[in-house]
């Protein structure tokens, strides 16, 4: 999967993954680690069940929203690539699978 998150006041960043389940955050254990203000040690997850794409937020402080709402921390919320994805301080998040 290639994740692109852009930002507001930064550069893109594009990631390209060979897994299915994706964690992103601070924390040097994510498999995405992003060092900057406005993620959460351990953030989010992004997991990949054949043609489906799944983001359960890992109860961040700054949140997940798709189309604008805030998903519920803990619960694994499929995700249609058509709508906006926000992840922490991103401006939006680019997912192809």
């Amino acid at each position: 999967m290639k994740i692109t998150f852009e930002f507001y006041e930064r550069d893109d960043l594009s990631f390209d993954i060979n897994k299915s389940s994706v964690t992103i955050g601070k924390s040097a254990d994510c498999d995405i680690h992003l060092d900057i203000d406005g993620f959460s040690r351990k953030h989010c997850q992004i997991d990949v069940v054949g043609e489906e794409i799944f983001v359960t937020d890992l109860n961040s402080t700054n949140g997940v929203e798709i189309n604008e709402e805030r998903i519920k921390a803990g619960e694994k919320t499929l995700f249609h690539v058509f709508l906006p994805l926000r992840i922490g301080p991103t401006k939006s998040v680019d997912i192809k699978i």
